[in-house]
C-alpha cells in the first residue's frame, strides 16, 4: 500500500486480544486503523491497498 504523501505505512500486529488486527502507522505520523478492512476505508491516506 502507498499512501497519497508518497510515504510507506508500517504495520504492526496489535498486540491486544486479536493478534491478527493491525495498526498501521505512516511515516508521516498518521493513523489508519486496527484493521485491513479499515485501513481500506481510510481514504485518501492510500492510494492503492496491496
Amino acid at each position: 500500500a502507498v499512501c497519497l504523501d508518497g510515504s510507506t505505512p508500517h504495520y504492526y500486529l496489535n498486540p491486544g486480544v486479536d493478534a491478527a488486527k493491525l495498526v498501521v502507522y505512516f511515516m508521516h505520523g498518521g493513523f489508519c486503523g486496527r484493521s485491513v478492512d479499515e485501513c481500506v476505508h481510510s481514504i485518501p491516506y492510500y492510494t492503492s491497498i496491496t
